[in-house]
């Protein structure tokens, strides 16, 4: 108790102790200590806030009012005469959650009544206002300017300065803004884009605008930009909302496009700009104000859109934080972009240099997610331009590399599995038909697809046709004759002969036939009709149980390999994913003839399943870094 009575005589620490509970334990905490008692009652009144619907982040959620007994009491105090002098008039924060009020509930009703009467009087004078504003808040078969609290909440911000209360609002929506708030008390707006839900029709939530008007939204938003000219915080999130995008060339709205950057750019207060995907079309690059210190831009944006952000100086940013999207939005990108730009991928691009040199932190999300959404060299070029960064930064850049280039490694590997299960179903299925034993298949298969894995050329794909799409078409031209069984055999045929036109072989349709009518007439006499069926079910079972069992090694292997692959870039190598790829495959190869060696010669000492350390014995777990050392060389121009 002595400590406690210590803590209450140094108000400073108190008070922050006080911001960190709910109100539950500032109630506690009051009837402990007698000394503690006007402090946590000035802390208890200090925020009243109204839960909403839907939780948000922008009120605690430990301070606020949700249940209807507790409104209930509230009502009643609010309406005494001694309500400002017990509580109130140590009232700061005022919160209003999506839809607090049920306008079908009389006390709600009554309890509106009562707040817009106490917000009219100045009885309650909050300083700040936290609103989640709900497109149900403002329907649009209401009336805005009637609904719940915001008439009271609109004159009592009109009749007072910025210094008296500022509003922070979290919304999906965009219209009737003007008539709900004095959006020149708006100092923080997080705005959760909505266009179109995939799940709601034609319903427009967010824009008094047509959802195909983007010339219509642009000029909306601008328009609301412009009168919040007292803005510290904006950020525009289309990456939570699945939804639809309106699709359009970036010059069918330049001049729309231009007014709106004009608007940003006069924003003399914003220091804070989170843009969370792009903003109306993924070339639009929307430059911050000079005043803002911290930017977070975060999805998918177009080879057109890098460049401009290479060029830029970012004058004042400090804190720059670059993501990769949270959802797969419902467009390509390919859509947005002229002909002439549709083949350009930004992870093939290289800046060659940034024009960025303020930085004091800066963090990328390579390696997190996704790969293919940031330029080869981005993290090298804003090292190396921003000496006040720190040297630790040059180690979780570099993991992230080597988690990127990992994660698309094992991407094309199992990719190439998938190619190669349907001419191992073929050949074990022609085995187990009339054979009752496979103990010894499953090691032979794994050992079978890891040498395919070693033997695919690297650019297995990338040729100007299609194997599969060639086959096949040996295949269309040849089932006409034989309906039955023959089209079971066509199917494993053109899996075998795209594998085999993969790998460089020479394949033709008149080999192609022979293969299929020495498999028909291997099967055409088959005593059951479904021995067949049952061979190509047990083939079915164990190449999908080898398949696991090869990406279960690739898996073991792979934390592994990422430090090894992180500390290459630290060394300024550059590797890349054909070569990982198939120095991957070699080792897991390597893996498999050794268990093989041990399982038939008996060896001792060997555990089959062991894992094979892939992390090279020259390598070192800590690279020193000397000042000079470039993390990734830059091998072109921009």
């Amino acid at each position: 108790m002595a400590s406690l009575f210590g803590l209450s005589k140094i108000p400073e620490i108190f008070y922050l102790v006080l911001e960190h509970l709910g109100y539950s334990d500032i109630f506690s905490l009051l009837i402990t200590c007698k000394s503690f008692y006007p402090a946590c009652y000035r802390e208890l009144w200090s925020t009243l806030a109204f839960r909403g619907y839907i939780a948000s982040d922008l009120i605690e959620e430990r301070r606020q009012i949700g249940s209807y007994t507790t409104r209930e009491r509230l009502l009643k105090f609010l309406k005494t005469d001694d309500a400002y002098q017990h509580g109130l008039k140590y009232m700061k924060v005022l919160g209003l959650g999506k839809s607090p009020f049920s306008s079908w509930t009389t006390d709600d009703q009554e309890l509106i009544r009562v707040l817009n009467e106490l917000l009219k009087s100045g009885k309650l004078a909050p300083r700040i206002v936290k609103v989640c504003l709900s497109s149900e808040d403002i329907s649009r078969n209401r009336d805005p300017e009637s609904v719940g609290v915001f008439p009271g909440l609109k004159e009592y911000c009109r009749e007072r300065s910025l210094s008296e209360v500022t509003i922070h609002l979290q919304t999906e929506v965009v219209r009737s803004l003007y008539s709900v708030f004095d959006l020149s008390k708006i100092t923080k707006f997080s705005l959760l884009v909505n266009f179109q839900r995939w799940y709601m029709g034609n319903r427009q939530d967010s824009w008094q605008t047509d959802n195909e008007d983007s010339r219509g939204q642009i000029v909306e938003l601008a328009d609301i930009l412009h009168e919040m000219f007292n803005l510290k915080y904006f950020s525009w999130d289309t990456d939570t909302h699945y939804c639809f995008r309106n699709v359009f060339r970036l010059g069918e709205c330049y001049m729309e496009l231009e007014d709106l950057q004009a608007v940003v750019t006069n924003m003399k207060f914003l220091e804070v700009l989170v843009l969370s995907e792009f903003i109306f079309h993924p070339s639009f690059f929307l430059a911050p104000p000079a005043s803002v210190k911290r930017l977070k831009y975060k999805g998918s944006f177009s080879v057109v859109w890098w460049r401009r952000f290479a060029t830029y100086p970012f004058p004042g940013v400090e804190d720059l934080e670059i993501g990769v999207p949270n959802c797969r939005p419902y467009h390509r990108m390919s859509d947005f972009l002229e002909p002439e730009d549709h083949d350009k991928k930004v992870e093939d691009l290289i800046l060659g240099d940034v024009a960025i040199s303020s930085l004091k932190r800066f963090e990328t999300g390579r390696g997190s997610g996704a790969p293919g959404h940031l330029p080869a060299d981005l993290e090298e070029c804003i090292l190396r331009k921003n000496k006040a960064l720190k040297r630790t930064l040059y180690e979780v850049v570099a993991k992230g590399r080597a988690q990127e280039l990992i994660k698309t490694c094992r991407t094309k590997l199992e990719l190439r599995l998938g190619y190669y299960k349907s001419p191992m179903l073929r050949r074990y299925t022609s085995r187990f038909i009339g054979s009752e034993t496979e103990a010894e298949d499953l090691k032979e298969l794994i050992g079978d697809s890891v040498q395919r894995l070693v033997e695919c050329p690297n650019d297995w794909g990338s040729s100007s046709e299609n194997p599969f799409e060639v086959v096949g078409r040996f295949g269309s031209n040849f089932e006409q004759l034989f309906k039955d069984r023959l089209s079971k055999c066509i199917g494993l045929t053109e899996s075998e002969y795209a594998y085999k036109m993969g790998v460089g072989e020479d394949v033709s349709e008149e080999d192609f036939k022979k293969t299929c009518l020495q498999m028909l007439a291997n099967w055409w006499n088959l005593e059951s009709p479904n021995d067949w069926e049952n061979a190509r079910a047990r083939a079915e079972d164990l190449v999908e149980k080898g398949k696991n069992e090869v990406l279960d090694r690739l898996s073991k292997g792979q934390d592994a390999l990422v430090q090894e692959y992180a500390e290459k870039f630290l060394r300024g190598e550059n590797p890349d994913v054909s070569s990982t790829a198939f120095e991957w495959s070699l080792r897991l190869a390597k893996e498999v003839e050794t268990e093989n060696k041990a399982r038939i010669q008996g060896l001792d000492g060997v555990t089959p399943g062991a894992e094979v350390d892939p992390v090279s014995s020259s390598g070192s777990s800590s690279i020193p870094i000397s000042p000079g050392t470039i993390l990734l060389r830059c091998e072109g121009g921009a």
